[in-house]
């Protein structure tokens, strides 16, 4: 008689269980990739702030103190709308507490009403330096990828 070959039922769980395992290790990499994306994503606007407030100083002689209205004549309004929306990951402002004709801090705060575990701020000052990131509970940072 011959025998059938056949995956038993412990042979499947075994697999199922390896699986999962593998997964698990996996999820947090791909979140501090995802979110990576995003702070990538906020540098790029912010690099579109600061060259919208460059023409903007060139034309007025000073920087300007709000990115809207102030900036819309620089930049095209539906990204203007979506910098702020409910819904974005980051929320774009003209620093009120370091801002001066002569200087200007653009921020990208991590939007709070999200339900996300990342905090934290990205910044560009009028000399195209860049600080700062976000942080989940776990400690993990994320910054931007580098300077321009």
């Amino acid at each position: 008689m011959r025998k059938i070959a056949a995956f038993t039922l412990l042979e499947m769980m075994v697999s199922i269980v390896v699986l999962s395992v593998l997964i698990s290790f996996s999820v947090p990499r791909f979140r501090k990739a995802f979110e990576q994306a995003r702070v990538d994503i906020a540098t790029a606007n912010l690099q579109a702030i600061w060259t919208a407030q460059r023409l903007y100083k060139v034309q007025n002689g000073a920087f300007a103190a709000n990115v809207s209205p102030d900036l819309d004549d620089y930049l095209d309004p539906a990204f203007v709308t979506s910098l702020n929306a409910s819904n974005a990951s980051f929320l774009y402002y003209i620093s009120s507490t370091t801002y001066t004709p002569a200087t200007f801090d653009a921020q990208a705060v991590r939007n709070p009403n999200l339900t996300s575990f990342w905090y934290g701020y990205v910044d560009l000052d009028q000399a195209g330096l860049l600080v700062g990131g976000i942080r989940n509970a776990d400690g993990d940072l994320v910054t931007p990828a580098s300077n321009f």
